[in-house]
């Protein structure tokens, strides 16, 4: 299984999803959405590990509560407000601190790891 394909067809999957919570108003559209379901039925066709990687990946993902978005809003904004006028050192060099700032965003969201 070739991972770019397999991106790809995650991708198509999440678009085919999206697509059908949505109006669908041309027959340029409708024709568009059946191509891309035909281009899936391929894909499992030819390989059925596109199928059950995709449900595997599907079932692992878990989402956040809403309780944990606005957590981790409000560090990222905090974050930004405290590190906005400090990221860049030297703008003619390019100097920056954007990887020593990231780890402290990292440890703000996700607490210190040992």
């Amino acid at each position: 299984m070739n991972n770019t394909i397999f991106k790809m067809y995650i991708e198509t999957r999440t678009l085919i999803k999206r697509t059908s919570t949505s109006e669908i108003k041309g027959f340029e559209e409708r024709q568009l959405l059946q191509e891309c379901n035909q281009a899936i039925e391929i894909l499992e066709r030819t390989d059925p590990n596109y199928k059950s990687r995709y449900e595997q990946l599907i079932k692992t993902q878990t989402s956040f509560t809403p309780e944990q978005i606005d957590f981790i809003c409000y560090q990222i904004g905090d974050w930004y407000l405290e590190w906005k006028d400090r990221l860049v050192i030297d703008p003619q060099n390019g100097t920056h601190r954007l990887g020593y700032a990231k780890e402290q965003l990292k440890n703000l969201i996700c607490g210190m790891r040992m």
